[in-house]
């Protein structure tokens, strides 16, 4: 199924190729990534704009990135400093009224040379979806193979958004594996987005929630 559908989201725009002891360039967007419209950071929905971002390296530690605003993202940087797959990641549960608590998450990968060290730090969300490989090459007309998670475990029945270069998007439904494969067939840019809303019952901040509805981002470049 096609159609023009967008959302609003959180994601991480950064190259997916790094080097070793070169400063990265990291920015993140909130919006609608489909109709490139980017919100002005004071403009975010309720206290999204107060995530944190987390850098897994290579050998699994975890470094909070400092985030400086500008007026549409916020910029953060580091410096990779041997070769493997960094993780970048966001995972926030926003302030909410009502019986409904929103998550939103956003990762990406970053490949320093060409050890694959680091692949299996590709998670450490409540959901989202892992490629079938850190440091594959994607090509029109091939197909992308995806595993859509829940809570660290592939699960049946993520929605999964893929939102196209030309304006478009797929919508698609993980199997009882988790499994979901889309063929993009234009080159550029594809931002893959994983959601789940269910009856679910907990507190955050003093406020009692019935369903959790969870939101994950990931960009894919198709050459």
């Amino acid at each position: 199924m096609i159609c023009q559908l967008s959302a609003h989201a959180l994601w991480i725009e950064t190259p997916s190729k790094g080097v070793k002891n070169q400063q990265q360039t990291v920015k993140i967007y909130y919006g609608e990534y489909a109709q490139k419209e980017l919100e002005n950071v004071g403009d975010w929905y309720s206290d999204v704009s107060q995530f944190t971002l987390w850098l897994i390296a290579p050998d699994g530690s975890r470094t909070q990135l400092e985030t400086h605003p500008e007026a549409n993202c916020f910029v953060a940087s580091f410096t990779p400093e041997k070769e493997g797959i960094y993780t970048l990641v966001v995972a926030h549960d926003a302030k909410f009224e009502g019986a409904t608590k929103y998550q939103f998450n956003a990762a990406a990968s970053v490949a320093v040379g060409q050890s694959l060290e680091g692949k299996e730090n590709q998670t450490g969300q409540d959901i989202g979806t892992t490629l079938n490989s850190a440091t594959a090459v994607y090509k029109v007309n091939k197909p992308v193979d995806l595993t859509g998670l829940l809570q660290g475990q592939p699960a049946e029945d993520i929605s999964v958004e893929v939102f196209s270069p030309a304006g478009w998007n797929m919508s698609l439904t993980s199997d009882k594996e988790g499994k979901v494969s889309f063929t993009p067939v234009w080159k550029g840019v594809y931002m893959i987005e994983a959601s789940k809303f269910r009856p679910e019952q907990g507190e955050l901040n003093g406020v009692k929630f019935e369903k959790v509805w969870r939101c994950a981002t990931y960009l894919i470049e198709v050459r």
